[in-house]
């Protein structure tokens, strides 16, 4: 005994797959929702402004300035996480105070927003000149 075959939209034919309107109207539905669903979990620009002014705030307690070249290069990628949503998941060295900025930036409500201020790991040599 063989299987139906009913046409799916698809260039061959599948054996079994009994596809019916009210279900593709179901599937486009869900993917809809889902779409909405992503829109929603996005944080706003107010919401991201609140979760990193803390932040900011505690490196500015710690007299860490934009004199340093990779704190200069952490404020601008936050002024860019804030101003247009654009993630951000790295590290960056300030091999001037040998620490490094290990960043989670991002713009899902459902991940916290995380950055650690932590000795650097990577050996610096420096050397006169």
């Amino acid at each position: 005994m063989s299987l139906p075959v009913i046409e799916t939209g698809s260039p061959r034919p599948q054996r079994g797959v009994i596809t019916t309107i009210p279900q593709r109207l179901m599937i486009s539905l869900i993917y809809k929702n889902n779409i909405k669903y992503r829109f929603i979990m996005k944080r706003t620009r107010e919401e991201r402004e609140q979760e990193l002014e803390p932040v900011l705030n505690r490196i500015l307690e710690l007299g860490l300035t934009t004199e340093y070249e990779g704190v200069a290069k952490f404020y601008k990628i936050v002024e860019d996480f804030i101003e247009y949503g654009n993630p951000y998941r790295g590290i960056i060295i300030v091999p001037e105070i040998k620490k490094e900025f290990q960043c989670y930036l991002s713009n899902n409500k459902n991940h916290p927003i995380t950055v650690i201020l932590a000795n650097s790991k990577q050996q610096i040599n420096y050397t006169k000149g």
